[in-house]
């Protein structure tokens, strides 16, 4: 952020995460806001209420920083804060990063051979699509510091998901899910 301060100003963008929202505050306002038709959480929610409750490392060091990055758009910077999902491997390729929660989901199901029966989506993107965001976030800003939620379309549904390692020979019967 200093770097972008210094001369001339430059643009930027913050590559956060949507473990920002990981508590039951966000769990069920975006259920409420769902069961009414509207979106589930806003972009330029601040996350205050996510103050406490986030239960890993990985997120809290996510919203601290999305706060400096705002107070920073306060202060004149201009850029956003992209808040990707599950991000995966190039469409083109599929080369991966190995130690993602969903590829070291997928390498565990095949050695504890069997798959997690789970029904819900998942926000999983390729990572060429994260990028054209960011670049096209950060060269075309709006007034201020924004949020952009990367979203898929369609959702991946997490049993299809776990349902191709059985399509590529993999024997991973079902099994039951309970938290």
């Amino acid at each position: 952020m200093k770097l972008c301060n210094e001369g001339k100003p430059k643009l930027f963008s913050f590559v956060s995460s949507t473990s920002t929202l990981d508590t039951d505050y966000y769990i069920n306002l975006s259920g409420a806001q769902a069961a009414t038709g509207r979106g589930a959480v806003l972009e330029y929610d601040d996350l205050l209420p996510n103050r406490t409750g986030l239960g890993t490392g990985y997120g809290q060091t996510k919203w601290v920083s999305e706060q400096l990055v705002r107070e920073a758009g306060r202060r004149g910077l201009r850029g956003a804060i992209v808040r990707p999902g599950y991000i995966l491997g190039s469409r083109n390729s599929g080369v991966s990063n190995t130690g993602d929660w969903i590829v070291r989901l997928l390498k565990g199901c095949c050695q504890l051979s069997a798959r997690p029966r789970i029904i819900n989506s998942i926000n999983a993107i390729p990572v060429n699509h994260v990028a054209c965001v960011v670049v096209a976030s950060t060269l075309n800003p709006l007034p201020g510091m924004n949020v952009v939620h990367v979203t898929a379309h369609p959702r991946l549904r997490m049993n299809k998901l776990l349902s191709a390692l059985s399509y590529y020979g993999y024997k991973v019967p079902k099994v039951n899910y309970d938290i």
